[in-house]
């Protein structure tokens, strides 16, 4: 049963504040982990040499995106804070 000075609404809205937390958190993850991924780039065949670079490349690139988008994202709902 809910407390008494909680509806049903707020908790439903906490709750849903929670998963929205979890899937950054994952996200946030997935996006760090992109940046540190190394494909070992040693192949004799170089079609396969320069395609694990490209994948490299690839790879750090969204990971930085990831990181940069979440660290701004992090700045941006403090000021929101701050203001409240």
């Amino acid at each position: 049963m809910l407390a008494k000075n909680k509806s049903l609404g707020s908790t439903i809205g906490k709750g849903l504040a929670y998963l929205q937390d979890t899937v950054d958190v994952g996200i946030n993850w997935c996006f760090r982990s992109l940046k540190n991924a190394q494909v070992k780039e040693e192949d004799p065949e170089p079609w396969k040499r320069n395609s694990k670079k490209a994948l490299n490349v690839v790879t750090r690139f969204l990971g930085d995106v990831g990181e940069s988008f979440y660290e701004e994202y992090e700045v941006m709902k403090a000021k929101r804070q701050k203001k409240a």
